[in-house]
């Protein structure tokens, strides 16, 4: 189904009039800007409603003993 799609929608678009499928990419972009903006909002309405990690104390105790840490550190857990 997936070959389907991707052999069909440039045939599609080849067939289509320049300003046809000029029009047809803005709206796409549009489309992409609009829902990605939408998300984004609910993302901050959300995180300001819900307020994740409030009343979460980050501190160590006192007694804790932490290990030093380098950015050396840091990056190479990124690849981990």
């Amino acid at each position: 189904m997936l070959f389907r799609c991707l052999s069909v929608s440039p045939q599609g678009v080849a067939a289509m009039e320049g300003r046809a499928s000029g029009r047809m990419g803005v709206l796409t972009l549009l489309y992409i800007f609009l829902t990605t903006l939408l998300g984004v909002v609910i993302g901050l309405v959300l995180a300001v409603a819900i307020r994740p990690g409030k009343g979460f104390n980050s501190r160590p105790p006192e007694d804790a003993i932490l290990p030093e840490t380098s950015y050396t550190d840091i990056f190479a857990d990124l690849l981990r």
